[in-house]
């Protein structure tokens, strides 16, 4: 099929404009490297139908499309239809005559600019997706160093600081805080402000007067709890109370993050300039709000905390119990160290107390869990076995009742294990139940060999109707008994490489025989936490009884 194509023109006087551009050696070349730019853009060949004058119809299109957009780009290209522009630009002797090639050429010339419209806004929305990809990527950069700054720290007030610290540094603030707002205008801050402190202190001169005193309603001034953007005070449109804020601050150019905090409705987060303009973009108020809510996020979050850990400590205090001062035929000694250390509870126990006149009861256990709801566990098993020990005169009847009390009633979220051990001064006998529990070890004075005492039961709990057998063995003069968790034999810095039960049955007998119970404790705690390279992996408790 033959291409259409433009007929040729005369030699034409430069009409209707005052120069012609067909006859302009310049410009021609200039809209011919124009014409084949477009043709790479579009990859589209159009030099068949436009000569390269023709390509001066749509610059003007290009060119508002890349400054407004499509919408402006499309109303142009109407604009330029209704009024002929095409007809303005080609040089011709009549302005009334038209010919084919000129309509031939004029409707390829509005098919370029559609198209170069379409493509110009595609590009356009690209280069606005692309770096609002990249300001946001930065604030979530920026977001995550305040996280990391911010750590697990239970102080709130260190935590604000920090948090403010280096959204000054990363936004090259002046001023920088936490504070209150209070009735008078003035903001008190939350947290010490380091150097932003002097900064607020020294931005005004030593002679001026304090403004006067205004009342400030914050939820009319943050009514929408929306962030209060000031670009400059000396020549914005400014509030009366909102200058009141910003004379009382001492700032040229602010930003007043208002957070919502429970009991506390006027706690906002400053950022500020103190002596010149600041123009803030959508990106950095944006950061400065997000740190702002992180920050509350983590000082909600620090108050739990320190709840929960002033909670544990004084559980702590009333779960861990007195070792009696003298057992007859007994020397005890208790390790305990939990694996939260910010909790101070964990899910291991002991207890050590006197049954009767002649017996004392050995109990060690271990609850699924950490913190506070480990903790309550801890003492639902504990108080509920001492109350039945002192009623049964058997341990297998002590533990049997309270597995089906557990166990009827849903007492425990998870499971539990224990190591009940009732020890007779005369004769010396221990007699043991061990529901699931890691099996005692038992190592003899005359040979130095260490014998296991295996669970004589399943863990508790698990299901009411279970009876739990007791075993007895008799302790001779200088026989050591250990009763611990799996904190113990689990440690290690790989599963390949846990201490073990036999780990721990050599590092028992590698001990003194005449040592106190005490020492022995001491002893072998130090050997198992330097096996784990110092740092125990899970709560450990470690039993040790020496006859």
């Amino acid at each position: 099929m033959n291409k259409p194509t433009i007929p040729p023109h005369k030699p034409l006087t430069p009409y209707p404009l005052w120069f012609s551009l067909a006859l302009s050696p310049a410009l021609v070349a200039v809209m011919t490297m124009l014409l084949e730019w477009v043709q790479h853009f579009l990859t589209v060949r159009v030099d068949h139908y436009v000569r390269p004058y023709g390509i001066a119809y749509v610059i003007p299109i290009a060119v508002l499309t890349a400054v407004g957009g499509r919408r402006v780009g499309f109303l142009t290209l109407l604009l330029s239809l209704g009024s002929e522009w095409y007809f303005l630009i080609s040089p011709r002797l009549s302005f009334s005559v038209r010919n084919q090639g000129d309509w031939v050429e004029l409707g390829f010339l509005v098919l370029v600019g559609l198209l170069v419209v379409a493509g110009i806004d595609a590009m356009r929305r690209n280069a606005q997706l692309l770096a609002s990809a990249q300001a946001m990527a930065a604030r979530e950069a920026l977001i995550n160093k305040v996280n990391d700054a911010l750590g697990d720290t239970d102080d709130s007030d260190a935590l604000q600081e920090t948090a403010a610290r280096e959204l000054a540094s990363l936004l090259r603030l002046d001023l920088c805080y936490f504070g209150v707002l209070e009735n008078d205008g003035s903001i008190r801050p939350v947290a010490s402000i380091s150097e932003a402190a002097s900064l607020r202190q020294n931005s005004r001169p030593p002679n001026s007067r304090r403004p006067p005193v205004v009342q400030i309603d914050f939820a009319r001034v943050f009514h929408d709890q929306e962030p209060l953007v000031v670009t400059d005070a000396a020549s914005d449109l400014i509030a009366a109370p909102v200058a009141a804020i910003l004379a009382r601050e001492a700032v040229r150019a602010a930003v007043f993050v208002p957070i919502p905090q429970p009991g506390v409705s006027s706690v906002l987060l400053i950022a500020a300039m103190t002596d010149t303009p600041r123009e803030w973009s959508e990106e950095e108020i944006a950061t400065i709000k997000a740190v702002a809510l992180h920050t509350r996020a983590a000082v909600q979050a620090a108050r739990v905390r320190l709840r929960n850990k002033t909670i544990a400590s004084v559980l702590q205090e009333a779960l861990l119990p007195t070792t009696p001062e003298t057992i007859p035929g007994l020397d005890v000694a208790p390790f305990y160290r939990p694996a939260l250390v910010e909790a101070s509870v964990g899910g291991d126990f002991y207890d050590v107390f006197e049954v009767t006149e002649k017996t004392f009861a050995l109990v060690v256990g271990d609850v699924s869990g950490k913190g506070l709801a480990a903790a309550v566990q801890v003492a639902i098993v504990r108080n509920m076995l001492r109350c039945l020990l002192y009623q049964e005169a058997r341990a297998g009847d002590a533990v049997t009742r309270l597995n089906d009390m557990l166990a009827t009633h849903n007492l425990l979220s998870g499971f539990t294990t224990l190591f009940v051990g009732l020890y007779q001064s005369t004769p010396k006998i221990l007699t043991y139940v061990s529901c699931g529990h890691e099996p005692g070890l038992l190592r003899r004075a005359d040979t130095q060999t260490v014998e296991e005492l295996a669970p004589t039961g399943a863990i508790l709990g698990a299901a009411a109707g279970m009876v739990y057998a007791e075993e007895s063995v008799v302790l001779c003069a200088g026989d050591m008994l250990a009763i611990y968790t799996d904190g113990v034999t689990d440690a290690g810095t790989r599963s390949d490489k846990f201490l073990g039960v036999a780990g721990l049955s050599k590092l028992l007998q590698r001990s003194g025989a005449r040592q106190s119970a005490e020492k022995i404790v001491s002893q072998v705690m130090r050997e198992v936490e330097a096996h784990a390279d110092g740092s125990l992996r899970d709560d450990a408790c470690l039993l040790i009884a020496v006859a």
